[in-house]
């Protein structure tokens, strides 16, 4: 059964629509920064997936539920044409979707993830935060040190600890969902694509040069499942495309989207 997912939204309506989808223990304000500078092009929104930010907490964490949400969205906001960008996790839920619904999008933008199954990623990390009893703990800084260990890289230390939020009683807890998100983490790295899956429209794949979630042989794949897409490389980034090379993001999501066949 599909969710209400929670959502921001950015720019004016009447514009060409653009719809965002985020990547795991990711949600819609990660994206505020990169959405503002789209909404001066297009009206924008930006989801919560299920599981993720303000968004409702269910059991079941699979890209069909996802691509299910999503298509409840587009219809209760009568989004039918819209472009959607999806970024790793987000990305294949945005392939999923776009393989069932073809008609109910104008075109797709896949940040950073190929239609493949991954090696697990962020299990350890995962599991790390699980274990905390973040109700016990004062600061922020407290939760920090805890796992400093486990995720020695500041960035995405900071990054996962974002999904921390007060308790009015003192402490802390996950806004995320995030022992369901653990267990889910196989089906997350499998491929979200069926062998006979298909999306003939207009799609952008976009590929941070320095990040390691896509490589040059992904491309005959890509193009099997998604025979109009082209591949732009964006020199200045790693996986968070939007973030570490948000200009060069900016300009490749605006030049596919101005193209006459959209």
């Amino acid at each position: 059964m599909s969710l209400k997912l929670n959502h921001q939204h950015f720019g004016q309506a009447g514009r060409p629509a653009l719809v965002i989808l985020h990547g795991l223990m990711g949600f819609a304000r990660n994206w505020t920064v990169a959405a503002k500078r789209l909404a001066e092009d297009f009206e924008v929104f930006v989801l919560d997936m299920r599981n993720h930010g303000s968004s409702p907490h269910d059991p079941v964490m699979s890209y069909e539920a996802m691509a299910e949400d999503v298509h409840a969205f587009l219809q209760a906001n009568n989004l039918s044409g819209a472009i959607l960008l999806g970024h790793s996790m987000g990305g294949k839920a945005a392939m999923a979707f776009a393989c069932k619904y073809p008609d109910l999008i104008q075109g797709l933008v896949v940040a950073d993830i190929s239609p493949k199954t991954y090696e697990p990623h962020y299990t350890q990390e995962l599991n790390a935060l699980n274990a905390l009893d973040v109700a016990s703990f004062k600061t922020r800084v407290e939760a920090e040190a805890a796992v400093a260990q486990a995720i020695p890289a500041e960035d995405l230390r900071k990054f996962l600890l974002s999904n921390l939020v007060r308790c009015q009683e003192g402490g802390f807890m996950w806004q995320c969902n995030l022992p369901v998100l653990v267990d889910a983490l196989p089906a997350i790295e499998h491929n979200s694509l069926k062998e006979g899956d298909r999306y003939k429209g207009p799609t952008l794949f976009i590929r941070g040069k320095h990040s390691n979630f896509m490589e040059d042989s992904d491309e005959s794949v890509i193009k099997t499942y998604f025979p109009q897409a082209t591949i732009t490389l964006l020199e200045d980034a790693g996986h968070n495309v939007h973030v570490e090379g948000l200009e060069s993001f900016l300009e490749a999501v605006r030049t596919f989207i101005s193209q006459p066949t959209l």
